[in-house]
């Protein structure tokens, strides 16, 4: 596992803490499929579970994001939807095309994914800091 650097930790937090002022949800002890549902409509992404053959994926289009979430795995729907929420908001360029294409590229022990996977765990397990 790679180790997060203060700079990304940080970068992580204060992500997390910003959209908990924006959308209520997110203040809860633990979120729900439904909270974070609603919460991602807010912020431009939609959600679709599909046949997709790998547990999650973004999309853009039309100006805001696709996540497509993989049927099969939809006790996971939660985890998946709030890590791919994280690369959204943590690497995102000035590029809508650039922020979903890209995510493909990322593997393994890249930073990257260890990034998500915080984001993911701070928001589905609530105020932690």
């Amino acid at each position: 596992m790679i180790e997060l650097s203060p700079a990304a930790l940080e970068r992580v937090y204060s992500a997390v803490d910003d959209l908990r002022g924006l959308h209520s949800e997110l203040c809860e002890p633990r979120l729900t499929w439904d909270g974070l549902r609603r919460v991602l409509i807010r912020e431009g992404v939609l959600v679709a579970s599909v046949p997709l053959g790998r547990p999650a994926k973004l999309l853009p289009f039309e100006g805001m994001a696709v996540m497509l979430l993989d049927n099969s795995r939809r006790a996971r729907h939660l985890w998946y939807a709030a890590h791919e929420f994280g690369h959204w908001k943590l690497h995102a360029s000035d590029d809508l095309y650039e922020r979903c294409y890209h995510m493909d590229d990322i593997l393994g022990d890249d930073p990257k994914e260890h990034e998500a996977d915080l984001f993911a765990e701070l928001l589905m397990y609530g105020p932690q800091r």
